[in-house]
């Protein structure tokens, strides 16, 4: 199959594009043509494409955060935020963090906690720990 931007035959990926007008383009390309145009390719059992994001206030882009799982600013937490939420849940499916956070990122963190506790619960039901599914399920009940 042929990469619409090169016109080379290659092995291509077929995307669908989501432009910020919220028009869709669908497009086949290559892997050389998808990371030169800032699409990023995340092999996984099925692909995910993400177009390369750009931080208005400090230029980070999403490739870099990929590349070295740091940010910029402090703005880098909300405009990646789905990709530091996957990041965070993939690497410690366990940990709840205990101390305090930013006011800015409270939501964030919320977030994560409540997946995390989730997960908890449903390992502790799958044990049959069930006073340890209980206490879980009231942290749950409180977070909401």
């Amino acid at each position: 199959m042929k990469c619409n931007i090169c016109n080379k035959e290659k092995k291509v990926y077929s995307i669908t594009l989501i432009e910020s007008d919220g028009s869709k383009k669908e497009i086949n390309i290559c892997a050389e043509c998808a990371e030169e145009e800032g699409i990023f390719i995340k092999q996984n059992k099925n692909p995910t494409y993400i177009k390369n994001i750009v931080c208005p206030k400090c230029g980070y882009t999403l490739k870099r955060y990929i590349k070295t799982n740091k940010v910029g600013c402090e703005d880098c937490y909300t405009i990646f935020k789905s990709i530091i939420i996957e990041d965070i849940l993939k690497k410690n499916p366990d940990y709840i963090y205990p101390g305090p956070v930013p006011p800015d990122t409270k939501g964030l963190v919320k977030q994560i906690k409540k997946k995390q506790l989730k997960k908890l619960l449903d390992k502790a039901i799958e044990n049959e720990n069930y006073e340890e599914a209980a206490r879980l399920r009231d942290l749950l009940s409180d977070d909401k």
